[in-house]
């Protein structure tokens, strides 16, 4: 019972936090001031403030991201508001899968009486949850966006063939 509850609270991080500083923002994110946009990560979970004008990136790759559009011409609000819709997205899809864990494989152990043999039974519910919640997304997505590239590059095709005619 302890291990199953000490294991769901714990973090699901894959990878390495990074601190970085204001200065390293700036450039990163291509501005010369980068305070609303360090505001804005802030809010959004992808900086975390440690004073002294230093913050700790729990997901260095978000600005890595930041970066390389920043260098194809992304203003970094305009990637942050992205970031947001993502994340609402993100959080409403961990919420289905929680779901699906307490009604599929928690209340039947609960309506048992969680009988000792069951909790091994929810500890690994909780540790195979993550992964497989994480692969589900991956394929999804990988789906839309091809869906998603197929549909506007068609369009965009279109309204290319339709200038060169005009020509």
């Amino acid at each position: 019972m302890l291990g199953a509850i000490e294991q769901a609270p714990q973090p699901f991080e894959t990878e390495q936090t990074q601190v970085v500083t204001v200065e390293e923002l700036r450039e990163r994110f291509g501005t010369d001031d980068a305070t609303g946009a360090i505001a804005r990560a802030e809010e959004l979970g992808v900086l975390v403030a440690l004073g002294q004008g230093r913050y700790e990136a729990p997901a260095p790759s978000l600005l890595d991201v930041a970066e390389e559009l920043a260098g194809r011409g992304v203003p970094i609000d305009h990637a942050l508001e992205v970031v947001d819709k993502v994340r609402s997205s993100a959080r409403s899809i961990s919420r289905e899968f929680i779901r699906l864990f307490l009604a599929d494989v928690f209340a039947p152990i609960e309506k048992e009486g969680f009988p000792p043999d069951r909790w091994d039974d929810i500890t690994e519910g909780i540790e195979r949850l993550r992964p497989m919640s994480a692969q589900v997304v991956l394929a999804m997505y990988q789906l839309a966006m091809t869906e998603e590239v197929e549909s506007e590059s068609a369009k965009l095709l279109e309204r290319l063939a339709k200038s060169q005619r005009r020509r």
